[in-house]
């Protein structure tokens, strides 16, 4: 793979696809094929695949032999549309498909592989699929997704299909080189669908988050109830809104970009939905892998579903007060702010203060102050003031409501 010097651009031309592929799977001529699969993996790469993949279920041995010599020789750039031929109805297909994967040795495969042997029907495509995630573990010493270090023992009898999915998932996300293959020139999602691989382009700022969602929602297909996968698509919504909100003034003129920001917003319902344990999940893995688009995402949720739970040192968001990004510990402050939590909490001096300091940054500027304490409202808005944030105090709950009526245009009430 490294001797890749840069992308090539991989063209879907159907019409050329079909005749190299026809040449590829027939006839006795061996120089014409291998000129033939040669061209479908410089000029096409990938898109050659959903017309070699019907030829792996011919009843003509030859023509099945000579598409699993094909694909094999397009290598890891088949392994993607490939993995989606599992899913087809075929044993046939399922089994050579597998016998393809196999010899490739694409880590990217193994989710698509771990799922097939532990669903499939036929004894063939099981012990295909098996053999395959047995040699892809052998040529790491143990677990493939974990290098023999976690709870699947390095055994493939132990290695969940969700399992699979949420390292592939977190490697796609890392943009692991494992997983990643900038050299292969194209940002396309492949899928199974009517009996036929099919594909769709995506930006290539979106191309690893996009992968790592596939296989989360793959991970919740096997194991509806996993939190992990659960908390990790959230954080994945938040981190793809990130990146679309993150391309500049002058990308989002573009109406498709645009279309595609509305699009991406609508997960933030979505997580909404799913209850502050979502949140509160999706802003723990925003803090571990120090990702501010994620962490930001979740406490932009969290006053709309808060249920009033107290905040211990453990709660990720008091952990977010003390965040590696400025950013985030602001957010953190002002969505402390939001809650109005009834009682102290770990962490809880650092509030103000970082309320203050977001303030002279350009957020929360007006601040009413409800503390039955004098001394304590003082010092609140004392600390305020000097972040240049324009204080208002009260004594008590319902006058504090009621100039926030008045005023109607604080920013924040404490």
């Amino acid at each position: 793979e490294l001797a890749h010097p840069g992308e090539l651009k991989r063209i879907k031309d159907d019409d050329a696809i079909k005749a190299l592929v026809d040449k590829a799977v027939h006839g006795d001529d061996h120089g014409a094929r291998t000129l033939a699969i040669r061209t479908l993996l410089a000029n096409h790469g990938e898109y050659s695949v959903p017309h070699i993949v019907p030829y792996l279920g011919s009843n003509d041995t030859d023509e099945r032999v000579y598409a699993i010599l094909a694909l094999t020789e397009l290598a890891s750039e088949a392994v993607l549309p490939l993995v989606e031929a599992l899913h087809s109805d075929s044993w046939l297909i399922q089994q050579n498909a597998a016998i393809v994967l196999e010899r490739i040795g694409d880590v990217r495969a193994l989710g698509g592989l771990v799922s097939l042997a532990a669903h499939a029907e036929n004894e063939s495509v099981k012990a295909a699929a098996m053999s395959a995630v047995a040699s892809m573990m052998a040529k790491a010493g143990g677990c493939e997704t974990c290098k023999g270090s976690c709870e699947c023992g390095g055994e493939p009898k132990d290695l969940t299909p969700a399992m699979a999915y949420l390292k592939l998932s977190k490697w796609y996300y890392m943009q692991s080189p494992k997983v990643i293959k900038n050299y292969l020139g194209a940002y396309t999602l492949w899928a199974w669908e009517d009996g036929n691989v099919v594909s769709r382009e995506v930006p290539k700022f979106l191309y690893h988050l996009e992968l790592a969602e596939e296989c989360l929602y793959d991970a919740l297909a096997e194991e509806p109830g996993n939190e992990v996968a659960r908390y990790a698509l959230a954080g994945i919504h938040f981190a793809e809104i990130g990146a679309v909100q993150g391309m500049g003034s002058e990308a989002m003129a573009d109406e498709a970009m645009q279309a595609l920001a509305n699009e991406y917003s609508k997960v933030i319902a979505i997580t909404a939905a799913q209850g502050v344990d979502a949140a509160l999940g999706a802003l723990h893995i925003g803090l571990e892998m120090n990702d501010p688009a994620i962490s930001l995402g979740a406490m932009h949720v969290l006053p709309y579903v808060w249920d009033g739970r107290p905040l211990g040192e453990d709660s990720p968001l008091a952990k977010a007060l003390g965040a590696e990004e400025k950013v985030v510990r602001f957010g953190a402050a002002v969505t402390v702010l939001m809650l109005s939590p009834s009682a102290a909490f770990p962490g809880s001096e650092m509030v103000v203060p970082l309320a203050a300091q977001a303030a002279d940054t350009g957020s929360a500027r007006q601040v009413l102050v409800i503390d039955a304490n004098a001394d304590v409202r003082a010092a609140n808005m004392k600390a305020l003031v000097d972040g240049k944030m324009f204080p208002i105090g009260e004594a008590t709950g319902i006058r504090g409501f009621r100039r926030a009526l008045e005023v109607g245009t604080f920013d924040v009430i404490v």
